[in-house]
């Protein structure tokens, strides 16, 4: 389904009533089901449009023209339908209600309505329905050694889940962070573009695009939880990475649209990392490589090794071994060209690449040579001086001058011990993570509900709580977990999901209801703490 095919339907129904709500999948069909009791006559209106959902919350770095989609309303009987020519999508409204009498939708200024007289108790279904995506039906593409129906774990996707620790007053709320996260990513996150292709939003209403970070945290969940069909999925949305994703200059962009086209142009090398290392967790996750992203009858494991080789020469790596990005994760300007969250990235991915490196038909040997090049580099030029010791810089330039900064969005920081780059007790990490969590780093926000944020978004994030969560857990902190999960559970909304940022004063959402990313990560994190 295109950017342009995922467009919402605004409508007003009346009267008020609240009716039983389903959704169809098999033909994108949204029902509503209200009952009535007669004798009654009841009156239906609708006013609405079809338009692609406009992107409320981002920074305007590349703004789209507007579509300029006028919306033609026709009316058959019970059906409503809606087209607009400049959309290659339309939609139709279907009223069913045996023991009702209708003269059919009519037409009137700003929308149409329909009249029913009620002579018994009836049902009345109102279906709508998106026309012009692929229906769930619909032949996948060719699954020559793709994912089995359920996720083999051959093992753990967090390689060191026990430090990972719930205490028993959060584990009923992390269960039901982990489910509503799964929910989201399955019933609204996800995307099917084309048979065997599937996107990941990083939210449906705000900000209907794609991160390659933001999804890689959405597909690990769903290989952590493990649950039918989930591999699948995560195999359709690596075919859409590195088949539908149109990559200026070999790179992904900062965002890309449902349909492949890059959306924010911008380069993050993180973002460049994160597919591989979908690819090598759904691998590990399966036992199996999934198949390629077209029809093509090329071996899947030898194309998938090309495809990753092209991938990392794409990479900008300066002659020191550090590898150079322009955007931090918070989609902000690098102040220095080098960060450290990135290096971790880095070297994570590239040691397990080496692992298959055989398969793949690459060189491990070279490989773990540059893996030890990029942490030696590390040490050497993002080593600085801190309020607890001698911690990590957040960024450097690899000529001498470091920025002490930590922020919500760096996640491989926090799992730099998980991911074996150094040791939970290793002095310059801790030190690293005890300044993100103090008020000398300017992205910590005090208060009761105070914690790790970003300057990107004012305000304690859910992302913050993850990593003080993961530091706990890596040092044995049970005191400071307890404290981290209290937020967390406690800013969450009834379904599980959580925002990206809240008040450190009162725990009020401050900034995007919907954010697959933060649910996600502390849902796959819930499954390592809880098992499954």
């Amino acid at each position: 389904m295109t950017e342009e095919r995922f467009a919402f339907l605004v409508a007003e129904l009346e009267p008020a009533d609240v009716p039983r709500i389903a959704y169809r999948t098999a033909d994108h069909t949204l029902v509503q089901v209200w009952h009535f009791e007669a004798p009654a006559e009841i009156t239906l209106r609708f006013r609405g449009r079809l338009t692609p959902p406009a992107l409320l919350e981002i920074t305007e770095v590349s703004p789209r023209p507007p579509v300029r989609a006028e919306t033609l309303l026709s009316a058959e009987g019970t059906t409503l339908g809606l087209a607009a020519s400049a959309l290659p999508a339309g939609a139709r409204i279907t009223i069913d209600a045996a023991g009702a009498d209708s003269a059919g939708w009519r037409l009137e200024d700003g929308g149409a309505a329909i009249t029913l007289a009620v002579r018994r108790a009836v049902e009345l279904e109102v279906a709508a329905t998106l026309e012009g995506g692929p229906r769930a039906d619909s032949p996948a593409s060719p699954r020559a050694g793709s994912a089995p129906s359920a996720v083999r774990r051959s093992a753990p996707l967090w390689p060191d889940d026990a430090r990972v620790f719930a205490p028993t007053r959060h584990r009923d709320a992390l269960a039901r962070i982990a489910d509503g996260a799964l929910r989201y990513v399955t019933g609204c996150a996800l995307l099917r573009v084309a048979p065997g292709e599937a996107c990941l939003l990083t939210d449906h209403r705000l900000l209907p695009l794609s991160w390659t970070r933001d999804a890689y945290y959405q597909a690990l969940l769903l290989l952590a939880a493990a649950g039918p069909g989930h591999p699948e999925i995560v195999a359709d949305h690596l075919r859409w990475l590195f088949g539908r994703c149109r990559r200026e200059g070999g790179v992904w962009q900062r965002s890309h649209l449902a349909n492949g086209e890059p959306k924010d142009l911008a380069y993050q090398a993180d973002q460049q990392l994160f597919p591989v290392l979908e690819l090598l967790d759904f691998h590990q996750a399966t036992g199996s490589w999934p198949a390629l992203p077209g029809t093509g009858t090329e071996v899947p494991v030898a194309a998938w090794g090309r495809l990753v080789d092209a991938v990392w020469r794409a990479l900008p790596i300066a002659p020191s071994g550090l590898v150079r990005t322009d955007e931090n994760p918070a989609d902000d300007p690098s102040s220095l060209p080098h960060s450290l969250s990135v290096q971790i990235l880095a070297w994570y991915v590239v040691r397990r690449l080496a692992g298959v490196a055989t398969e793949l038909g690459l060189d491990g040997a070279g490989l773990s040579d540059t893996a030890e090049t990029i942490r030696d580099a590390t040490e050497r030029e993002l080593t600085a001086p801190g309020p607890h010791g001698a911690q990590w810089a957040y960024e450097a330039d690899g000529r001498g001058a470091t920025r002490l900064y930590a922020d919500a969005n760096d996640v491989p920081t926090a799992l730099a011990p998980a991911w074996g780059f150094c040791s939970a007790e290793d002095p310059v990490w801790r030190a690293t993570m005890r300044f993100a969590f103090d008020e000398a780093n300017p992205a910590y926000r005090p208060g009761p509900w105070g914690g790790l944020g970003s300057l990107h978004t004012p305000g304690t994030w859910p992302l913050g709580d993850a990593q003080e969560w993961l530091f706990a857990g890596a040092t044995g902190d049970r005191e400071r977990a307890g404290r981290a999960l209290d937020r967390l559970t406690g800013v969450a909304s009834s379904d599980g999901l959580l925002p990206e940022a809240y008040d450190p004063r009162t725990g009020a959402w401050t900034a995007r209801h919907w954010f697959a990313w933060p649910a996600a990560l502390v849902g796959a994190l819930a499954v390592s703490a809880l098992g499954r």
